[in-house]
């Protein structure tokens, strides 16, 4: 169910899709955002890596 709703948002994407995505990537060049979705992906790598090690 997950998938096909993924194919069809990205089948479906509008330009107003595409204008958001512009945006995203102004928004990831500046530092903050840049270092506040680092810190997100390496909190996610230490819950993965600690769940697939047995820890929680």
């Amino acid at each position: 169910m997950a998938n096909s709703e993924g194919r069809n948002w990205t089948t479906g994407r509008s330009q107003a899709g595409t204008v958001w995505s512009a945006n995203m990537l102004q928004a990831i060049k500046s530092p903050e955002v840049s270092a506040l979705l680092l810190l997100a992906l390496l909190l996610f790598a230490f819950i993965a890596v600690g769940h697939r090690l047995g820890l929680w």
